[in-house]
Parts: C-alpha cells; structure tokens; sequence
C-alpha cells in the first residue's frame, strides 16, 4: 500500500545497508524495540521511496549522491 511507511523504511534501510555496510537501524532484520541513528534521514529516504513510486534506482542514487556516500569508511 502507498501509505505503508514501515514497509518503506524497511526497504530503504536495506538498501542503504548494502551500500554504506551498516543500516540507519540495526539489525536490519530486527527492528522491535530498536531505534533509528538518524530518523530524519531514514523518514526521507522513505518518502523518496513513496514519492518516486517505489523506484529502488532513485534510492540508490539518492544515496550515492549524497555527502554520507562520499565520506572516507
């Protein structure tokens, strides 16, 4: 459903995991009683996703466009 942000925020964290080495919420396949490191981040991440009719290319280059990806590890 378009107004399923969980699902969303599900999916971006993965994404962002697989590029960056860690999730906003880790673990990523346990998010009960877990908090984001970056809320802010991970809510508009997942509204590029529910903007952009959940386009993963958009969120991927979202992501590598961005100055977190640019950073030295």
């Amino acid at each position: 459903a378009p107004n399923n942000l969980r699902f969303a925020k599900v999916f971006v964290n993965r994404v962002w995991h697989r590029l960056m080495g860690a999730g906003i919420v880790e673990p990523i396949h346990d998010w009960e009683g877990r908090d984001a490191s970056h809320p802010e981040m991970l809510d508009y991440l997942a509204y590029e996703l529910l903007t952009h009719n959940f386009d993963m290319n958009h969120v991927v280059r979202v992501i590598m466009t961005s100055n977190a990806y640019d950073r030295a590890a």
